[in-house]
């Protein structure tokens, strides 16, 4: 099986600055696990909205969008 290459928005990163250093690592694992399976069984599909996908990790919602590349944002909560 192929997998996705990964892109961060830069909003998303500048996101990460301001995220509990105990979410940090697992937001970065996460992503990662979406290059092999961008349809995780915790995902969920945002209505009204194109390819994209949510997910939730410890307090974060990660909003990503599946196409040829994966986008990942990081609203805060």
């Amino acid at each position: 099986m192929d997998s996705y290459e990964i892109q961060w928005k830069r909003s998303a990163e500048r996101d990460l600055w301001g995220i509990e250093q105990q979410y940090i690592l697992q937001i970065i694992k996460a992503n990662e696990s979406l290059a092999d399976n961008p349809f995780p069984s915790q995902c969920r599909k945002l209505m009204g909205a194109e390819n994209l996908y949510r997910i939730r990790i410890g307090n974060y919602t990660a909003i990503y969008q599946r196409t040829f590349t994966a986008f990942f944002r990081m609203p805060h909560h």
